[in-house]
């Protein structure tokens, strides 16, 4: 191996993380199919038309079958890890879309009202009319089964009233329940609904008083976590299980809710039977290529650059300038970021208040357009260049070389394609975007934006501060990348303070933040290594803008949600 030179040791690296990649997808997937078949499928219960996930077992089959709701904005195929882990039992699973998901041509309607609790009251009892005909078709067509209900998020709000109304299910499993109030508590008692279950994140720490609340109502006063009231036979069978460093939407692969699950289906319905590899390995092999997949995309650039044709060349600027010049432009630009979201904000308020594109779109282009505006206006100063100069010397970037556009756009593909192979169960696809006419204009005007935005910063913080350092040595990269990093994290600690402020919820807040620096670690390599091979920033901008427009597009259906369930309060 000391005989390779740098690039063969990278190629050698590349293909090993692609066969280690394919290796642990496959693992995975091979266990799925030997464990369970899934199928799709379409039905129609008068005007409604709703899609369905099957998930029945292969070996051992029970008359059992589980009907599972999902929350808002979660899709259905979500609950595969949950369905397979029952489908080890012998236990049929039915994963329903929420109205208004997928292909459900009935809209989610919420009429807005003053109080929290009457908007949501008022979803509910929309859903529940609607689930009940779902429910009742699946019953006829399954006549010789057994029924169990299971929901997530308000899916869970759901399950608990109809299980309550139609008292068909001899299980009710309730998990993270959006909706925790007196209209939910209305019907309840010691017997209704059967074998009751709700299963809360430790972060969720503002639901489990009110979850000790409803299974007050439920039969159990001052109920302890994690232990077992009642009995299944008489089915008073009761419990409130708490999940450890969990929340939301983590709870459909968290281990501790995949056990609770099992056990409370199997001793529901006495079956005897031992799993003997936990759903939670499946898990284990898509987390870790889940991170073989982030290697692998850092080296795409170093791949990819030179079968392209793109060398690392030009020219060092080891001066003491660039260096100052890098320093001060990354400081103030953080600091300028500071200031300016505070007088966003107002905005972003009104955004959430009133859903509307046009509000969301002149928040997200007014900050690039001021981002852009104040970089360059810095650049010329620290520079001593004029505004136009500075302009057109980042647009310049852009007409280098069009392999580096080429080389910008396979990484993107690329690390598409491969997040949504290791996340095929979450149903996280870059594609959702071309179905939605909103997010697909955010996504279209929001891009050359955010791509004039990465060329500024590439172009003179990266390569000002790792050029004066020593180009492409180790010391320089890792210099450049821990300042590019800490600017940008402190960005996001800002943002997190802000966001804790509006959402009073540790776990929530915490979540939020370990998700916005992984994107950043994530950017940071793209861009390192790609600067370090090409000596070219445009790929690594390209690249990066496609991703970062992605989430931003995304961004206006997740903050409602979060409104809307009452995580953030304006």
């Amino acid at each position: 191996m000391s005989g390779l030179g740098l690039a063969s040791r990278v190629d050698i690296a590349f293909s090993s993380l692609i066969m280690i990649f394919i290796i642990l997808v496959g693992t995975s997937y091979a266990m799925e199919a030997q464990i369970a078949d899934t199928k799709f499928e379409s039905i129609k219960i008068g005007s409604i038309k709703l899609s369905a996930m099957i998930v029945e077992p292969k070996a051992l089959k029970t008359n059992v079958i589980v009907i599972m709701i999902p929350g808002i904005l979660e899709p259905k195929i979500a609950f595969k890890s949950i369905a397979l882990e029952l489908a080890k039992l012998g236990v049929t699973s039915i994963a329903l879309d929420l109205l208004g998901h997928a292909s459900c041509n009935v809209p989610l309607e919420i009429e807005l009202h003053e109080d929290y609790n009457k908007t949501m009251n008022s979803a509910l009892s929309n859903l529940v009319k609607i689930y009940k005909d779902v429910f009742n078709y699946y019953k006829k067509r399954f006549s010789t089964f057994r029924f169990a209900i299971l929901g997530i998020g308000l899916g869970a709000s759901v399950a608990i009233i109809l299980s309550a109304e139609l008292q068909e299910f001899d299980a009710t499993i309730a998990i993270s329940p959006d909706v925790i109030n007196d209209y939910i508590f209305s019907f309840l008692n010691e017997g209704t609904p059967k074998n009751f279950l709700v299963v809360l994140g430790s972060f969720e720490s503002n639901k489990i008083p009110k979850a000790k609340v409803m299974m007050s109502y439920a039969g159990v006063k001052n109920i302890k976590p994690n232990k077992l009231y009642g009995d299944f036979y008489s089915g008073t069978a009761r419990m409130l299980g708490i999940t450890e460093l969990s929340t939301g939407f983590l709870q459909y692969f968290h281990g501790g809710t995949l056990s609770f699950v099992r056990s409370w289906i199997r001793d529901t319905f006495d079956i005897d039977v031992k799993t003997v590899i936990p759903e939670d390995f499946r898990l284990y092999l898509l987390l870790t290529a889940l991170f073989s997949s982030l290697a692998l995309i850092s080296l795409i650039p170093a791949v990819v650059s030179k079968r392209i044709g793109i060398f690392s060349g030009g020219k060092r600027w080891p001066t003491i300038e660039s260096y100052k010049e890098g320093f001060k432009l990354s400081i103030l630009w953080g600091l300028a970021t500071l200031v300016y979201v505070p007088l966003v904000l107002p905005m972003f308020i009104l955004f959430t208040r009133v859903i509307i594109l046009p509000v969301f779109l002149t928040v997200i282009v007014s900050y690039d357009i001021v981002a852009i505006l104040l970089a360059i206006y810095l650049i010329s100063k620290i520079k001593g260049t004029s505004f136009k100069e500075t302009f057109i010397e980042t647009i310049s970037e852009l007409v280098t070389d069009v392999k580096n556009i080429y080389l910008g756009l396979i990484v993107a593909i690329i690390e598409f394609l491969t997040l949504f192979i290791v996340l095929a169960d979450i149903a996280i696809s870059p594609i959702s975007l071309l179905y939605n006419p909103m997010l697909f204009i955010i996504a279209i005007v929001f891009f050359p934006l955010q791509l004039m935005m990465n060329l500024a910063y590439e172009k003179f913080i990266r390569r000002h501060v790792q050029e004066a350092f020593g180009g492409v040595t180790a010391r320089a990269v890792v210099i450049t990348v821990s300042v590019s990093f800490l600017a940008r994290v402190l960005i996001i600690l800002f943002f997190d303070l802000f966001l804790l402020f509006f959402a009073p919820n540790l776990g929530f807040v915490l979540l939020i933040f370990i998700l916005l620096t992984f994107v950043q670690i994530l950017i940071e390599a793209i861009a390192a290594i790609t600067y370090v091979y090409t000596r070219e920033i445009t790929p690594a901008a390209i690249a990066n803008s496609i991703w970062i427009v992605f989430v931003v597009a995304l961004s206006p259906i997740i903050v409602t949600k979060f409104v809307s369930l009452g995580i953030i309060q304006f």
